[in-house]
Order: structure tokens, then sequence, then C-alpha cells
């Protein structure tokens, strides 16, 4: 009788994530609905390292106020008549809004994809500087991209914004990268704030990255070389054709 017990208890345990993630699923959805203007539509944003879904919602502080604010991805369809009137590239926009004290905020980072599919995003929230306030990072394809480029190989458009007063000054908000984990494209050299760009040709078995810097005068950080062999080192442990290229 104990043994069939334990057997009982251990099956509700691992069937637990299969009850769970589809409710969280259905009661983030609905929350996102909630918040949704008459034009969007509520998406599901990834883990860009191994492709795991995580939800509608991200739940922060990044304001440094009390309370954490909801970041919630939209998109919206344009009709051929809005692009013929706005002569647009643009099939649909994606949006990442911010609810703070009950009101939301829309297009905190908005960006025009060329394609009409349900785009797959990929969102962060990382506090890449001590000093500084967290900032929410957006990699999404936006469907522009050069002829004859390998899937693998296709640049996405990598945009943040915070409520830092820093970020305010800041002009450059987007940039270009291959889908990497964040944990690379964010990794900080030293207390200048820089962000990790990177290009492949997968075909020919070869990469390159560049550090650059989130402040256009800023002067390059002093960087042992030590630190960025070691950042490639443990790069090369997951794309082991990346080296270093400069910083800019």
């Amino acid at each position: 009788m104990i043994y069939k017990k334990k057997i009982a208890i251990i099956l509700f345990l691992l069937f637990i994530p299969f009850i769970i993630f589809p409710y969280l699923q259905g009661s983030q959805y609905k929350i996102a609905q909630q918040y949704a203007d008459a034009d969007q539509i509520p998406v599901v944003f990834f883990d860009p390292e191994d492709g795991s879904a995580l939800g509608y919602l991200i739940y922060s502080d990044i304001d440094g106020e009390p309370g954490d604010e909801i970041i919630i991805a939209y998109r919206s369809k344009k009709s051929d008549s809005e692009r013929e009137e706005k002569a647009s590239i643009y099939k649909q926009y994606f949006s990442v809004d911010v609810v703070r004290n009950g009101k939301k905020i829309r297009g905190f980072i908005e960006a025009g994809l060329t394609y009409s599919r349900t785009p797959q995003p990929y969102i962060t929230v990382e506090k890449i500087i001590p000093s500084e306030l967290p900032k929410i990072f957006l990699m999404i394809y936006d469907g522009i991209e050069e002829k004859k480029v390998r899937a693998a190989d296709r640049r996405f458009l990598i945009l943040y914004n915070g409520f830092d007063e820093n970020d305010k000054k800041r002009k450059n908000h987007q940039f270009l990268s291959v889908k990497m984990p964040w944990r690379f494209i964010l990794f900080q050299f030293s207390e200048t704030p820089t962000i990790n760009l990177f290009e492949t040709k997968i075909e020919e078995s070869t990469g390159r990255f560049y550090i650059k810097t989130l402040d256009e005068n800023a002067e390059w950080p002093k960087i042992p070389m030590s630190k960025i062999r070691q950042f490639e080192e443990d790069l090369r442990k997951y794309q082991p054709h990346i080296y270093w290229e400069f910083g800019h």
C-alpha cells in the first residue's frame, strides 16, 4: 500500500509541469488580452538559446519604484490599403508594451515586420550596468535581409529601452546580430556599457563578434585580452567557429 502511494506521488510530481504550464499560459493570455488594444494580438516570447516558450508576460521592476511592471508582447497587422496609403513595406508591427501603475505604455519598444506570419520574439530584462536601472531587450527577425543569406545567418534586430535617464540620452537603441543567447550578447567586459554583436557564415564554418559601446561617444573601455580570450573560450563551447574581430 505504501509502495503504491509513493508511485502515485512520483507520478503526480512528474505531471505537475504538464498541468500547471497550460494553466499559467491560459491565465497569462487573459491578462495580455485585458491590456490589448483593439488591433493587438498577444505573442509568446522565447528563449534564444534553447527555443523554449517562456510565456506572454514578464513581471519585473524596471523603473526603480515599488512593485513590478508587466511586460507584454503584441503584434498588429496592417491591411493592404493601410500599407499602400503610407507606402510601407511592413505587413505588421511588433510592440513590447509596459503596464506601469495600471496604465499601459504602448510601443515602449516597436519594430516593423515585412512578413504576416506570427513572429518569434526573444525578450529579456537585464541589469547590465550596476549603477543604472534594468533594461528590456528585444531580439526579432524583421524580414529584411541581404540576398542569398542562409536562415542560420539571418541578422536579427536587437532593440532595447528602459526608464533610466541615461537610456533617454542614448541615440542608438537598435543593433543587428545573428541570433545568439542573451548571456553572450549582453556579457559586460567593463563598467562601460557594451553590447556584443555577431556575424556568422555557417556554411563556411566561420563567425565573428564585435564589442560595441552603447554610448556612441564613449571611450573604448580598457578590457584585458585575457577577459576577451576567456569569453571566446566560453563562446566556442556553444559555437566553435566564432572569434573576436574588434571593438568600436
